[in-house]
Formats: C-alpha cells, structure tokens, sequence
C-alpha cells in the first residue's frame, strides 16, 4: 500500500463536522474518517477537491443503507 501524506487542510461542512481527513496518496487523493480505515466510507480523486467530493457522495450512498448499528452513523 503507498504511504499515505496527511494534508493540512481545514474542511468545511460535513466533512468537518464528521472529522473526516484527507492524505495524498500519489497520485491521488483520498478523504475518510479516521477513526476505522477499514470502515471507513473513502473517497478518492485527483484533487482534494475532487476527493471530498467523492467521499460526500460515497457516504450519501452508504447512509441511505446503514444500519442503527452501523460504525459511520
């Protein structure tokens, strides 16, 4: 697995309230929550930008089937 840079970075919205972080993974980009990578909803993209992005849609997505019990809600 590459390493993973955290960029330095204040989010805004529900990334920010959530605590989701983003790292630079040459040559991409990923957000996610922290606290469980494994299952964690992860978005990624060729932009910071474009990886936050990626992730609200992802856990748009992931909300809609969680279950009460589930690590992300």
């Amino acid at each position: 697995m590459p390493r993973r840079k955290h960029v330095n970075i204040e989010l805004d919205g529900l990334p920010k309230l959530l605590g989701a972080e983003v790292y630079q993974e040459s040559p991409r980009f990923i957000c996610l929550l922290p606290n469980d990578v494994h299952q964690s909803v992860v978005g990624k993209g060729g932009s910071v930008a474009e990886a936050v992005e990626n992730w609200d849609v992802k856990l748009q997505a992931h909300l809609r089937n969680a279950g009460d019990e589930d690590p992300v809600v």
